[in-house]
């Protein structure tokens, strides 16, 4: 039972394997320095009751000022230095912890980076940043003083030793009471955590609720779903309310009866001494020492219970954080023995998605030379966006393989594979930044020469001089509604182009541009003949006929629908000035 009441105040400890170097980061334990200072500063403690103890058995009775005077020099300077000792052990404790918080997040960041976008689709975004939220109150919680619990908890037994030398019996009252005390945290502890499981459940479904609506708050309001809408979000919100005056109620009675059992302590502890005084067994001093020794007995596990409401939150967290470093590690990747020439080849390639394992391609063999051009069409579901996924190394095949100028797309080099492919869809990715900022990736992925190179091949550069503050205009977040739509999803396909890379791959990227801009875009692909290789999925013709050979995704198969003439002289080059 006893093991049971402790390991509720308390987290286990949290270990996670450093990718790059493949070193343990673990959370932070209590460092002997800490421990023994701890308990330095519970003996001294015992100072102010010895104190008490000899002013009302000595020093009142005798008179004795000289004594008094002793006394208070001793209490003063022990006071003084456990000052010291309890502040310099949470600066180190605090300093710790946030060593760990930055070393778990930063580890924890680069395997979302690296992990496949796959992996994140099946949990939804409101749980994901949930998840991310718990890290950070984990985190915060191998910082905090109350871990000192650990240490003052144990050493509570010091005052219990000293009250049994000196009361003899009465130690009998805060024991049976903290024996009693412990058998209702138990039984409130069980309720409370089925509460603190119930209740961020509920607060998941309803955040995933809200998300939803916002995605599609256009719909709701082009089919007046208003009301509708609202009628749910009330009974979301009912559930959500009805759970967290549970929790506050649980919550509030256990500290409420924290509070009760220190004030009983101090009355039994006082009744019981009394009596004993009264006949003649124990001393006034006695009484006044046994009072405050019970009082520092008790006071860590007062506050433990304090605490024991946030730690129920804490371990749903402690959980949540163990399933998000699920991630698979970072493996180190080897530098590229050959430059890739852009090629593509898939060889016997058979896709099974879903436990129903439904076939998506089966034995699909196809080469793309390199520079070529190439467009994709077909219906929904027909398979396309597996395809694109396939090639940018997102997912792998059930059977067969990928290859990428010549290599193994799941072999050894995959990361830097990854990087001679770019990607762009119809979904406009901006980050909080300039345009030269989005277009260069922060100078991670081109350098500025090249991203005004890139944007002014696609004709993007004019409409960019056109803006009050031109490259340096300010996107993301509410930033972004400034600048018209097309124009973002240009600036991502300039970001592809800047980076050179040896495959690209547009994916309805042209779904948001106007007659203008998409000529623009047509123009520069034209112009990139035998630079790089393209593949184009699209349902504009416009966009099609610039592509080599065209195929249909149908049935699970790639059909060949031939080579199209192109108008356009192939031009070779680094970047078209």
């Amino acid at each position: 039972m006893l093991k049971s009441v402790f390991s509720s105040f308390f987290l286990p400890r949290l270990r996670i394997r450093h990718s790059p170097s493949g070193r343990w980061i673990s959370s932070p334990g209590l460092p002997r320095d800490v421990v023994v200072a701890s308990v330095f500063a519970n003996i001294m403690g015992l100072a102010m009751p010895l104190a008490i103890l000899q002013v009302y058995d000595r020093v009142l009775p005798n008179a004795s000022t000289d004594t008094l005077l002793v006394l208070i020099l001793g209490v003063a300077v022990v006071l003084i230095a456990d000052a010291v000792i309890k502040v310099s052990r949470t600066a180190v404790v605090g300093r710790l912890g946030a060593g760990f918080n930055h070393q778990a997040h930063t580890e924890l960041f680069r395997r979302v980076l690296d992990a496949e976008p796959s992996q994140f689709a099946k949990t939804p975004v409101s749980v994901q940043v949930h998840q991310l939220r718990a890290l950070q109150s984990v985190a915060d919680h191998y910082g905090d003083q109350n871990r000192l619990l650990a240490i003052d908890l144990p050493a509570g037994g010091i005052f219990l030793a000293a009250l049994i030398f000196i009361a003899g019996p009465l130690a009998l009252v805060p024991i049976t009471l903290l024996g009693i005390f412990m058998l209702f945290a138990l039984n409130r502890n069980k309720v409370l955590q089925q509460v603190v499981a119930d209740r961020a459940d509920q607060d998941d479904r309803k955040s995933d609720f809200i998300l939803e609506v916002l995605s599609g708050a256009k719909t709701v309001k082009s089919q007046a779903m208003e009301a509708l809408i609202m009628r749910r979000f009330e009974r979301l919100q009912r559930a959500t309310a009805e759970l967290s005056s549970r929790y506050m109620r649980l919550s509030g009675q256990a500290r409420d009866a924290s509070a009760l059992f220190g004030t009983l302590t101090t009355i039994f502890v006082v009744i019981c001494g009394a009596l004993m005084a009264i006949y003649g067994n124990f001393s006034v001093g006695g009484v006044a020492a046994s009072t405050l020794l019970s009082g520092q007995f008790v006071q860590p596990f007062l506050r433990a219970i304090n605490q024991l409401t946030d730690m129920q939150r804490l371990k749903h967290d402690y959980a949540q954080v163990n399933s998000l470093f699920k991630l698979p590690e970072v493996a180190q990747q080897e530098p590229l023995s050959v430059d890739t020439d852009g090629s593509i080849h898939l060889i016997n390639v058979s896709v099974e998605l879903g436990e129903s394992q439904r076939r998506v391609f089966e034995d699909i063999n196809l080469t793309i030379e390199a520079g070529q051009f190439v467009g994709f069409r077909g219906a929904d579901g027909s398979g396309k966006s597996t395809l694109m996924k396939l090639l940018t190394g997102e997912m792998t095949p059930t059977t067969g393989k990928v290859m990428i100028g010549g290599q193994d797309y799941d072999g050894l080099h995959q990361h830097a594979l990854r990087k001679t492919v770019a990607y762009v869809d119809n979904q406009s990715a901006i980050f909080n930044g300039t345009i030269l900022e989005n277009i260069t990736m922060f100078g991670a992925v081109s350098d500025i020469a090249h991203a005004r190179m890139a944007a002014k091949l696609i004709g993007l550069e004019k409409e960019i001089h056109l803006l009050p503050r031109g490259y340096e205009t300010q996107l993301g977040s509410d930033l972004g509604g400034k600048v018209p739509a097309a124009t973002l999803q240009r600036i991502c396909i300039a970001r592809a182009l800047a980076g050179e890379p040896k495959i690209l791959i547009l994916d309805e990227a042209n779904a948001q541009l106007d007659q203008q801009a998409e000529k623009a875009l047509v123009d520069a692909l034209i112009r990139l003949k035998g630079y790089l290789t393209v593949i184009i999925i699209s349902h504009r013709p416009s966009m099609l006929a610039v592509a080599d050979h065209q195929y249909e995704l149908r049935d699970g198969s790639v059909h060949d629908l031939g080579t199209m003439n192109v108008t356009g002289t192939p031009q070779k080059m680094g970047m078209p000035a």
